[in-house]
């Protein structure tokens, strides 16, 4: 975890979501204020999997309501024959 800039940033999953990208699911902090960052890694010309500026950083105070949106985006997908 190189690109973590302190040692309290902790990666908690990662995600495939394609052939070249990951999403990174972590605990980050960013210039003082610690968050929930997701992050697309992509790999890069030497083959190591690097951070993309194409991400999100949601604070603590909001992630239950993200939560629960992503639980209905499931639901309605699973409404519309996406998922099984």
């Amino acid at each position: 975890m190189a690109d973590f800039a302190t040692t309290d940033d902790r990666l908690i999953a990662e995600v495939p979501k394609n052939q070249r990208e990951t999403i990174h699911v972590a605990l980050r902090t960013f210039q003082g204020n610690r968050g929930i960052d997701l992050r697309v890694h992509a790999t890069n010309h030497d083959g190591k999997l690097v951070p993309t500026p194409k991400g999100v950083v949601i604070k603590p105070a909001k992630l239950r309501d993200v939560i629960e949106a992503l639980q209905a985006a499931e639901k309605a997908a699973i409404g519309e024959g996406l998922l099984p």
